[in-house]
């Protein structure tokens, strides 16, 4: 029995003394150490006495202090000496030998305040001629409560940029200022004064890597090598306290792209009569790669098309591909267009609508040359018993291609439509334009009523005429035909049908109303 007290005893006294060892990362994180993880001497960091339980930095706060001589920093507590020691609060003044570490800020109580950052390192005893006993296991009532200024800052956030396409032999430049820190800049740093910074080349295929202009810049600077070369640059930021993980950003140089060459059909076009054929001019088409930017350039294909064909054109003479020759056929006043398509030598098409031009057929300066561009006829009414033919309204509008004109006129009159000869009845009108210059236009609006009584049946047809001076540039007609007394519009379109219809009708009931008066 008193074997088994004695064994018993013996554990006890050396159960403090069981623990596995805790040591720091390194001597530098190391702010004191302790004989045992409770009812402990202690020893400075580098104690004589070789104390294996340390209280380490990085383990309490989950990172390395970074901080230069952390030793002699902050008061954390006071030793009775430096090895086997009792301690007592920084406060208090019975011990001389002093532990710091780094930027510790303490306090002694029986919680520590999460709101503030404090952690508890150890606990004591008493607030002097105390044992040491760490924060687990078999805690003291007092705990050393502190906080850490670097602990409590929030790593920053280092940004390289994004990825990079360049071409050889440019100005390439990095650019950090995503980078950021929660504290100082959480939403970057876009004037490169929130951080400081550290580019250094992370991989370069081929070696070495470009040389930059600042490696300390935010935006540092260098010229690209040849195609194909690939780097990786690295950035690393600091808030002062604390650096960053590292950021990379890959640059590869690579071919150029091919851009749109520019298609550019020339001015608009004129074609002054009688001539029909005229050269167009696409040497104003470009492209950067094939032609540095130049015109008249032979390498491009170019396609022509003509998509308006009012006046009817196409390409006689292609022997030229820059400038061929076009002949158009049409009367004076119209227009035609011309698109313009090339393609570089990669296959590239070229915009169509930047590479548009008009065609106009124009008639010679030197003489008029009038053309009616409106003729507007109303439906015409008729009058059985007055053997009348009335326009209720005829709007005439004649333009002037060429040269300026003398004394222009438009005139109606009735012809037969079989001779084509004017009848002598007094039914001409006309309106007097007086001159009419180039590009000018003249309009007339005209109501007649025509005494068709002396006209026999036949087919006829009212004219309207665009003059100057006697000579006749243009005409327009509108016919109608005279049964017995009865006048009928004859009208090129729509209006025959019903005209006939109407003739028809006025005979049948004539004839009943005859068979009723026999």
């Amino acid at each position: 029995m008193k074997r088994i007290v004695i064994l018993f005893l013996a554990i006890a006294l050396l159960l403090p003394y069981s623990f596995a060892a805790t040591t720091c990362s390194d001597p530098t994180q190391t702010l004191f150490r302790i004989s045992s993880p409770t009812n402990a001497h202690a020893e400075v960091y580098n104690g004589a006495g070789g104390y294996t339980e340390e209280i380490c930095y990085d383990a309490i706060f989950g990172q390395v202090y970074s901080g230069a001589s952390p030793h002699f920093g902050n008061l954390v507590l006071k030793a009775s000496s430096a090895t086997n020691a009792h301690v007592e609060q920084s406060t208090l003044s019975n011990y001389s030998t002093l532990i710091q570490y780094g930027d510790l800020a303490c306090t002694f109580g029986a919680s520590c305040n999460a709101a503030a950052d404090e952690v508890c390192i150890a606990t004591i005893s008493d607030t002097t001629n105390a044992h040491v006993a760490t924060c687990v296991g078999s805690p003291y009532a007092i705990k050393i409560c502190c906080s850490s200024v670097e602990a409590s800052n929030t790593v920053p956030v280092a940004d390289a940029g994004p990825v990079q396409d360049v071409l050889e032999s440019v100005f390439v430049q990095l650019d950090g200022s995503g980078s950021s820190d929660v504290e100082d800049c959480s939403a970057g740093d876009p004037t490169g004064l929130c951080l400081t910074y550290s580019w250094s080349c992370a991989g370069s295929s081929p070696d070495p890597c470009p040389a930059l202009s600042d490696s300390s810049n935010f935006k540092p600077t260098f010229t690209s090598g040849n195609i194909g070369e690939v780097y990786i640059l690295q950035l690393i930021v600091s808030d002062g306290l604390v650096s960053s993980l590292a950021d990379t950003v890959t640059i590869t140089v690579v071919v150029p792209p091919n851009i749109l060459p520019i298609a550019d059909a020339g001015p608009d076009y004129s074609i002054l009569l009688p001539i029909r054929s005229i050269p167009l001019d696409g040497s104003g088409s470009t492209d950067d790669e094939d032609c540095g930017g130049a015109g008249s350039c032979a390498v491009l294909d170019y396609s022509w098309a003509f998509p308006v064909n009012g006046a009817v054109c196409s390409i006689t003479d292609f022997s030229d591909k820059i400038r061929p020759v076009i002949t158009c056929n049409g009367d004076v006043g119209d227009e035609s267009t011309v698109d313009l398509v090339v393609t570089d030598s990669g296959g590239l098409d070229s915009l169509v609508d930047s590479a548009t031009a008009t065609i106009q057929i124009l008639a010679p300066l030197d003489n008029p040359y009038l053309k009616i561009v409106l003729f507007n006829a109303d439906p015409l009414s008729f009058s059985l018993a007055a053997a009348n033919l009335q326009f209720n309204q005829l709007n005439v509008k004649v333009k002037n291609f060429g040269g300026d004109t003398t004394n222009s006129e438009i005139v109606i009159e009735v012809r037969d439509s079989v001779t084509n000869l004017p009848l002598d009845m007094p039914i001409s009108d006309s309106s007097g334009c007086g001159v009419i210059v180039t590009g000018g236009e003249c309009s007339a609006d005209f109501s007649s009523i025509i005494n068709i009584s002396s006209l026999t049946a036949g087919s006829y047809k009212l004219v309207v005429s665009a003059t100057d001076l006697g000579t006749v540039y243009d005409t327009e007609s509108l016919f109608f035909i005279v049964t017995g007394q009865a006048a009928v519009p004859e009208l090129d379109f729509v209006l025959i049908p019903l005209l006939a219809l109407s003739v028809l009708s006025i005979l049948f009931f004539s004839d009943r109303y005859s068979g009723k008066a026999k």
